[in-house]
């Protein structure tokens, strides 16, 4: 196949392989917690648990790539959902504290749980060696996103 049609071929597939990925990640959203969450905010949720369950509001932001506004909102609207707690630094007066609930605990438990599902499913479609060439190749094109800002 020339290279022209394989690029064709890997556009087509990415495109279609990321907006299943992306719904199915919608739909799964739906059932965590009261039912009130988007994908935004469990990426949220998620990264404050990835960072010892506590991190700032400025130290969200820089790991989610947006703008503090856009962390301040989502922020605020998960402590009204129940999902998080905001408290003041002890340290520095203007930093705020974000840290995840017990109901905040609990959902990104249930999401990692969704995520591990799924991975257990798609790994079992491969051979060892196939998973090996789909990481190694995952890892080039995290790479170039990584570096093509």
């Amino acid at each position: 196949m020339a290279k022209s049609n394989m690029a064709d071929e890997l556009n087509k597939m990415l495109s279609k392989t990321l907006g299943k990925i992306s719904r199915s990640e919608e739909e799964n959203v739906k059932k965590l917690g009261k039912g009130d969450l988007t994908v935004s905010e469990v990426r949220l949720i998620e990264t404050v648990a990835e960072n010892g369950g506590c991190c700032t509001v400025s130290e969200l932001a820089k790991l989610l790539d947006v703008t503090l506004p856009t962390v301040t909102v989502s922020v605020n609207k998960l402590e009204k959902k129940g999902y998080i707690r905001k408290n003041k630094s002890s340290s520095d007066g203007r930093s705020v504290l974000v840290s995840l609930t017990e109901n905040g605990e609990k959902t990104n438990r249930l999401h990692e749980y969704f995520q591990e599902q799924i991975i257990f499913k798609v790994t079992g479609q491969f051979s060892d060696e196939e998973l090996e060439n789909l990481c190694k190749c995952l890892r080039k094109l995290n790479n170039f996103a990584e570096n093509d800002k």
